[in-house]
């Protein structure tokens, strides 16, 4: 007898309790985590950092400046509510930082960092059970090396002083760079082609169908090329059904972030033949991880051009939350959030192509 799958199988982000990416710091008195989280936060200003902390009495005040903060204050919550933080809840507060910095001296959270402090020795002694991901061992002055009972798990782990601090802002450095999304190409294929009366993905601009030049042209600067397909046709791989239906690209985007929810897409549809290698090579040196996409400003529009764009793994979320207020168009998701918006060098490259007499005018 087989056995019963009573939900439909869906890939899970790589969330921490907290947010996407985090980074727990523990093993020292809660004013150094506090002082050395907002250096951090300082130093990488071109990223959205948050910070999850607690209060030790209820009136304490917030001690960290991040683009966004949770303090469990004991007889409140910063966010005004009387119920604890779950981590549903906790995903969509911090859906839209790139990191989360968590005080593991009072939570746990992913991807360790410990401080070596004597002050803190017994304390961090209690709760190894929260250092299942170590990353960075840290001396605090007059500590020379880790302890004892850290030594044979841990010798691996890189330590610094943290007098070090050109060492400490290269590990974070690297840190936060090697967890930059890898970028995917998406190309838009799954349109009905009403007005052109034949299917657009198969028209020869350049020699080969649209579909495959665009496919083409992603190949180079994207990890991986994906297809976005209203009804599966070949059975590759590389094809993305829309499991999204009725609701156009906004679906089709939303299908390909249900199956790679870790990776950001480079959206190009089928019906735009004069985007070329130089449009692609000018977006993507262009891409800013920080927010949720980014876009072209379309002079013809005077809006955000959706089906050229980078879409980050963070627009997952913000476009469901669109979708459940009834919404579901990707440009209004881009005019009502925190974008990249790029001044568009060729007009070009946004010419729509999605008639007969559109074609037939078109000069390649």
């Amino acid at each position: 007898m087989k056995n019963h799958q009573k939900h439909t199988p869906l890939t899970r982000p790589f969330h921490g309790n907290y947010g996407r990416q985090e980074f727990t710091i523990i093993g020292a008195p809660c004013d150094l985590i506090h002082r050395f989280c907002q250096d951090l936060i300082d130093t990488f200003s071109n990223f959205n950092i948050g910070f999850v902390d607690a209060a030790h009495q209820s009136d304490d005040k917030r001690k960290v400046k991040s683009a966004m903060s949770y303090i469990d204050n004991i007889s409140h919550h910063s966010l005004e509510w009387e119920e604890g933080l779950d981590n549903f809840a906790a995903h969509s507060i911090f859906s839209q930082q790139d990191f989360v910095l968590v005080n593991g001296n009072h939570f746990k959270g992913k991807n360790q960092i410990v401080f070596i402090d004597s002050k803190k020795k017994e304390s961090l002694n209690k709760k190894l059970d929260r250092l299942n991901d170590v990353h960075l061992f840290i001396l605090s002055e007059g500590e020379e090396a880790i302890w004892g009972y850290l030594r044979d798990d841990y010798a691996a782990v890189p330590v610094l002083k943290i007098s070090d601090q050109e060492g400490i802002y290269s590990f974070f450095k690297n840190l936060f760079s090697i967890t930059i999304p890898p970028l995917c190409g998406l190309v838009m294929v799954g349109g009905k082609s009403m007005r052109m009366g034949e299917d657009k993905a198969k028209i020869d601009y350049h020699g080969v169908a649209q579909e495959i030049h665009a496919k083409q042209l992603l190949d180079s600067f994207v990890d991986q090329v994906y297809t976005s397909v209203s009804i599966r046709s070949s059975g590759e791989p590389s094809e993305i059904k829309d499991t999204f239906t009725g609701l156009g690209p906004f679906g089709g985007i939303l299908s390909a972030f249900r199956e790679y929810p870790e990776n950001a897409f480079l959206v190009l549809a089928c019906d735009l033949p004069m985007i070329d290698a130089e449009a692609i090579r000018y977006l993507v040196e262009r891409r800013n991880t920080s927010k949720l996409a980014t876009a072209f400003l379309n002079p013809k529009t005077g809006f955000a051009d959706p089906l050229f764009t980078i879409w980050e793994p963070k627009a997952y979320m913000a476009m469901l939350h669109f979708l459940a207020q009834g919404y579901s168009c990707p440009r209004k998701v881009l005019i009502n959030s925190d974008i990249a918006l790029l001044d568009l060098p060729n007009e070009d490259w946004l010419h729509n192509v999605n008639t007969p007499e559109e074609r037939a005018s078109l000069r390649l």
